[in-house]
């Protein structure tokens, strides 16, 4: 609870050095990726946080069934270390160009939250939780676009695709606080 409340609030706790003098706060700046057995519970906390369930099944599908396919195309791609090189690539990426992500990436985030926002009755921090990732993910796919891995057709479909899905976890969400 406390996590999830320090970084929904973008807060952090004050410290002092040994002497008594403050230290500099240091604020959350990070995603923060959590798992649990139950989910929290409490309007307060549910409306900080993205919830995102899984259920049997989504991880681990009954054998033969099409997901079953790309877990294992996946797992192996993996294995072979190109979703790692994929990762360095996107991390050069960021590095090489920081200076116009750093420009371009909150223009991203405020449009993908108005968006979010147009959605309908959604508690205010939703939509923030929202433009983050849309923004990250297109972030990163214009990344493998600039970089001809992808095509701009592909990563508008993705892009697309991945956005409704984050929509669909906001609205559900969004009458998980109303509960």
């Amino acid at each position: 609870h406390h996590v999830v409340r320090s970084v929904g609030n973008r807060s952090a706790r004050g410290r002092s050095r040994a002497d008594l003098s403050q230290q500099n706060t240091r604020f959350p700046r990070g995603l923060v990726i959590m798992t649990a057995e139950n989910p929290l519970i409490g309007q307060s906390i549910v409306g900080r946080m993205l919830y995102v369930g899984v259920e049997p099944g989504d991880i681990l599908p009954a054998a033969g069934s099409s997901t079953d396919e790309k877990l294992t195309y996946l797992q192996n791609k993996a294995q072979q270390g190109l979703l790692a090189q994929a990762m360095k690539l996107y991390l050069q990426y960021i590095a090489e160009n920081w200076e116009r992500i750093a420009k371009e990436y909150p223009v991203l985030v405020d449009k993908a939250a108005q968006s979010a926002r147009q959605v309908g009755n959604l508690q205010t921090r939703l939509p923030d939780a929202y433009a983050v990732l849309a923004a990250g993910q297109e972030l990163a796919l214009r990344c493998f676009e600039d970089m001809q891995l992808i095509s701009w057709k592909d990563a508008e479909e993705i892009i697309q695709e991945n956005n409704q899905a984050l929509l669909g976890l906001i609205q559900n969400q969004a009458e998980q606080v109303a509960a």
